[in-house]
């Protein structure tokens, strides 16, 4: 299986929400319906000015990639 974490522009254009693309399609928990996109709840700033939302950003494409791995094995 693999997963790939995306970055997707929100329409205010100022954050991106991340995802997770995955391939071959997983049956949805819930549903039980196949599945090939998981949204993270996450968010990363477009154009970061401070150090804060930078550090921000490492922060959290860290967690996600985290998640991304337990994913995937």
């Amino acid at each position: 299986m693999k997963v790939t974490l995306r970055e997707r522009p929100l329409e205010c254009g100022l954050l991106c929400s991340l995802r997770l693309d995955i391939y071959p399609p997983v049956p949805h928990p819930d549903t039980g319906k196949l599945t090939r996109f998981h949204k993270l709840g996450m968010f990363l700033h477009i154009n970061p000015k401070t150090s804060e939302a930078r550090v921000e950003n490492k922060r959290i494409k860290a967690l996600a990639n985290t998640i991304r791995a337990k994913i995937e094995l």
